[in-house]
């Protein structure tokens, strides 16, 4: 395994939901264009990325499937936690721990990932379906050779962790996260 365990270090969690892997931090460290998307209560972040016209759906179809193979615009899903990450879904969690250039290199990612406006906010890319769900517009589109799994393993590999290139499915950002030395499963 490759240690990335520099002290203090900061918990974070990748979240496997079978076809979508999402990057889990805590909203206390998130700083620079990261710090305006914590609410009030947040006790973590998860970021997720997809295709606009497919991630926005609440309950996908077998349509809504086929057409998200078709590349096109992306959103950045922001979705806050008001419990810790292991309390707050069922589906696999694995904690790491990044050093602190590792989550700067991190947080850099994510918020590049966001469209931005004239005035420096980012883009809201569709309504939110509550209030913890918010979606943004992405700097650069979906498509089958960079899927919501791809952009994981960019941000998880931006940050030091042993990602392999070309990721498209879960399970290569899962296996990822499994050689970084100290992670563990969160729930």
């Amino acid at each position: 395994p490759v240690s990335l365990i520099a002290s203090p270090g900061t918990e974070a969690w990748v979240a496997n939901y079978g076809w979508h892997t999402e990057i889990i931090l805590p909203a206390s460290v998130l700083t620079g264009g990261l710090a305006p998307l914590r609410t009030p209560g947040a006790v973590a972040l998860s970021f997720g990325f997809g295709k606009t016209d497919f991630i926005t759906v609440a309950s996908p179809g077998v349509t809504d499937f086929a057409l998200g193979t078709i590349p096109g615009p992306a959103i950045v899903r922001v979705l806050t936690l008001r419990t810790p990450p292991p309390r707050s879904t069922g589906s696999p969690l694995v904690r790491v721990t990044l050093s602190r250039d590792g989550l700067a290199r991190l947080q850099t990612f994510l918020s590049e990932a966001i469209a931005r406006g004239a005035d420096g906010l980012p883009v809201v890319a569709a309504p939110s379906p509550d209030a913890d769900t918010r979606f943004y517009a992405a700097s650069y589109g979906y498509s089958l050779a960079y899927t919501c799994n791809s952009w994981a393993a960019d941000g998880l590999g931006r940050a030091g962790l042993p990602m392999e290139f070309g990721v498209v499915f879960a399970g290569g950002v899962m296996r990822g996260v499994a050689r970084v030395d100290g992670a563990c499963a969160a729930n």
